[in-house]
């Protein structure tokens, strides 16, 4: 089981659910049977059960925090990510407080309308991290593993053949194809690879310019560099406008896009996976451009920016200081990107 789930905070969080919803539920109930014996025991049961979920709700908050430094995710993950962790740790403050109250008033047969109430607003909170935490899952794909093979997979009365896969993200392997899925690629907190490799011109050198900071969709203070440079910022224009038909002239079929760690190997499996969250991301927040390079040679570039990311994902605070590499080349005439490479921190 350790090797099937990489980390153990999912067992954890639906103990945690199950017994803090059970505990208000019977909760409501001894309020409702007030001075009967089936109330007492809605009491009864109601206590132990909040007892034992603020128990699990402990376990999940440290496997959650173990998984958020060391599950592979992007930048549109760990803001989604900050928000679970912000809800989780409310609605288990608020629990606790329950808690307190209940145990305050151990003695008493009757439930409290005050406890009860602070007790619903628990589960108001449990319910949106809940929330938070399947959009970790099934929009940004943390923990995820492995995507199922479509084109394996036949019923007698509808089959989902190959050309499903393509619509799903996959590169159109048949049956048989188990490969780890990779993505989402990672979000570093550590060290950054500038990446690029010198060229014989360097078209550029830093330019400490004013910046605008009008659109949250726009990049801002945007360096002049040539096309090569022209390219760059096309790339972050489309996917801030969520233009996908412009993405696919910018990049390459067999694009190759690394994050710190994680790879998608072609524009059909990024398209399929993180496409959509990175135009999500990038729409919510201002992109400002510190400081570029640019190296070209005979029919290649590498294009190296350092950018600030800054602005609200949801309700959360965004300040992280990206770098991006790109490697381009000629094809029929048109410069296409072949290779990405994206890592990023929090600001200073």
């Amino acid at each position: 089981m350790i090797e099937l789930v990489p980390n153990w905070h999912p067992v954890w969080v639906h103990f945690t659910v199950g017994l803090l919803g059970g505990g208000v539920l019977f909760y409501l109930l001894a309020f409702i049977g007030r001075g009967s014996d089936w109330g007492r025991g809605a009491l009864s049961a109601g206590r132990w059960a909040l007892g034992a979920g603020i128990v699990f709700a402990g376990l999940a908050l440290i496997t959650g925090l173990w998984a958020a430094g060391n599950l592979p995710h992007d930048d549109a993950a760990h803001a989604n990510m900050l928000v679970h962790r912000n809800w989780a740790f409310g609605t288990t403050a608020v629990f606790v407080l329950t808690a307190i109250w209940m145990l305050v008033r151990r003695r008493s047969e009757h439930a409290s309308i005050g406890v009860l109430l602070l007790a619903v607003v628990g589960l108001t909170g449990l319910t949106v991290t809940g929330y938070e935490g399947g959009e970790n899952v099934f929009e940004h794909g943390l923990g995820v593993q492995r995507l199922p093979d479509a084109g394996g997979h036949d019923h007698a009365a509808h089959g989902h053949g190959s050309d499903d896969a393509e619509s799903q993200g996959h590169d159109g392997k048949g049956a048989g194809d188990d490969r780890r899925r990779e993505e989402p690629v990672s979000h570093d907190h550590g060290e950054h690879d500038h990446g690029g490799g010198k060229g014989p011109d360097d078209e550029e050198a830093h330019d400490d310019g004013a910046h605008d900071h009008g659109s949250a969709a726009a990049s801002t203070g945007a360096i002049a560099g040539g096309e090569l440079a022209d390219q760059a910022e096309a790339l972050a224009g489309a996917l801030a406008a969520g233009d996908e038909a412009r993405v696919r002239e910018l990049l390459a079929e067999n694009v190759l896009i690394f994050e710190s760690g994680g790879a998608e190997r072609s524009l059909e499996e990024y398209a399929g996976h993180h496409m959509g969250a990175d135009m999500k991301f990038l729409a919510a927040i201002q992109r400002e451009v510190l400081e570029r390079k640019v190296y070209r040679g005979d029919g290649t570039g590498v294009v190296a920016t350092r950018s600030r990311l800054h602005g609200a994902y949801g309700d959360r605070a965004i300040d992280l200081i990206s770098t991006e590499t790109l490697a381009l080349e000629q094809r029929d005439g048109a410069w296409k990107i072949v290779h990405i490479h994206w890592a990023s921190a929090e600001g200073q």
